[in-house]
């Protein structure tokens, strides 16, 4: 994945997508995030680069006024992010990343099966990463329901 990620991210391209996400472009905005799962899904340096380049904070506003498959990429990308590394984690977790998928899983009925098994993949990612504790993620410990649903759906087959 990250010898095919490469060319994107030495192409400089990233940034001009960021800056062209809008909820008035669905078409553009699910194939940008796509995009962007696939980058965040690469090595830590590649990653990073994207998140730089402030693709949580672009993404994050974005989430709300979306379709349900654009939803679902913005976790995904969330979840990769959450799970890359300590710094990576810190870094969605201070944007609103973790938060994003911990407001999913408070009301999962307001959500499609899809987005709600990517937030609780997102979750489960940051919580499971061999990576030292996060004082970041306290406010899960408080929201015992919460880790109970995200469990359920990472256990439930799709």
């Amino acid at each position: 994945m990250e010898a095919i990620v490469q060319p994107v991210i030495d192409s400089g391209v990233h940034p001009a997508i960021l800056d062209k996400l809008s909820p008035d472009d669905p078409e553009f905005l699910f194939e940008a995030t796509w995009i962007l799962i696939n980058i965040t899904a690469g090595s830590t340096e590649q990653a990073s680069k994207v998140v730089e380049s402030g693709a949580l904070l672009k993404l994050i506003p974005l989430f709300p006024r979306s379709s349900d498959s654009i939803k679902d990429n913005i976790l995904m990308t969330v979840g990769n992010i959450l799970g890359d590394s300590k710094h990576l984690r810190q870094v969605a977790i201070r944007e609103g990343g973790f938060k994003l998928a911990l407001d999913v899983m408070r009301a999962p009925e307001d959500h499609s099966a899809s987005c709600v098994a990517s937030a609780a993949w997102a979750m489960a990612t940051a919580l499971t990463a061999p990576l030292a504790p996060d004082p970041g993620l306290n406010e899960v410990s408080k929201e015992p329901l919460v880790l109970t649903k995200a469990t359920l759906f990472c256990a439930m087959p799709l």
